[in-house]
């Protein structure tokens, strides 16, 4: 385990332990409280959600979970403003952190398939930035090959201000519609979905690691039998 990953399962442990003690996970059990406390801390409320958007979203927190989040804490037009801000904070950390901070271990884990494309991002610039964080939005593979390209900091930013402004729009709107149909409905049918999704999860997680120890076995039984 090298240094990076070290730091980062420390700093994860840590973040689970600071929400557990300071009652989050609690929170997180009865959204409509949670919701309360939010709107309690009203300016505040804007800045916390803009930086855990900004600085745990990039490092696996789904951006999207953010967006729908804050879709049932505030009004539309308010959640669509603190998304887009998130989404541009979490966008320059992600980029950051590719490039000067763990690019080695960035680029020796990012899929060769998804590697191939720095020459095509460098040709179309901040182009290519927009067209991709329309359709992908803030996944966090995206974050790390910006981050290793050869692209520079302002066109980035403004081809991720370009994409994000629609994208988000609609997923703010269409998203704010889906929780207004389903925030009367009972806790077990949150539960029950909760569970099928992770079930679905791990599941698909499971399939891919076979798959791939497959290949690499029959990859292996062609070296050896080559004379």
């Amino acid at each position: 385990m090298n240094k990076w990953r070290l730091l980062l399962a420390f700093a994860a442990v840590g973040l689970l332990v600071g929400a557990w003690q300071g009652g989050l996970f609690s929170l997180l059990a009865e959204p409509a409280r949670l919701k309360e406390e939010v709107l309690a801390l009203e300016a505040w409320g804007f800045l916390l959600f803009v930086l855990v958007f900004s600085f745990i979203s990039p490092f696996g927190l789904p951006g999207l979970a953010l967006v729908i989040g804050a879709t049932y804490v505030w009004p539309r037009p308010i959640a669509y403003g603190l998304s887009l801000a998130g989404a541009m904070g979490a966008s320059a950390v992600g980029f950051g952190f590719a490039r000067f901070i763990g690019r080695d271990w960035v680029s020796a884990r990012l899929p060769e398939r998804i590697r191939r494309y720095d020459v095509w991002i460098e040709k179309r610039g901040w182009l290519a930035t927009a067209g991709l964080r329309a359709i992908f939005l803030m996944h966090p593979l995206l974050h790390a090959l910006f981050g290793i390209s050869r692209m520079k900091f302002a066109p980035y930013m403004l081809g991720c201000a370009i994409g994000y402004i629609p994208a988000l729009a609609v997923v703010t709107w269409a998203s704010g519609s889906v929780v207004d149909a389903v925030k009367d409905q009972p806790k077990e049918r949150f539960i029950l979905v909760g569970v099928i999704i992770v079930t679905l999860f791990i599941l698909r997680r499971t399939l891919t690691w076979w798959w791939r120890k497959r290949k690499r076995a029959n990859e292996t039984s062609l070296t050896v039998e080559r004379p």
